[in-house]
């Protein structure tokens, strides 16, 4: 019974409020974002946000050479 009366409430929606598919692709977008986590690992490089350079020590250089 709760299957058909979800439904006739989504038609309703859909009718008088057709910009509520849209707000909820993008809450679900938004939602996804939010859930991607960033590479693991020690970074390198230059991270211009945060305004540092990342350079490998000595120790982290893959062929130890100076």
């Amino acid at each position: 019974m709760a299957g058909w009366v979800t439904a006739v409430v989504v038609a309703l929606l859909v009718i008088f409020q057709p910009g509520r598919a849209h707000v909820t692709e993008e809450q679900e977008r938004r939602r996804l974002d939010i859930v991607r986590t960033p590479a693991e690992g020690a970074p390198f490089g230059v991270d211009l946000d945060a305004c540092i350079a990342y350079l490998p020590g000595e120790e982290e250089r893959p062929d130890g050479k100076d």
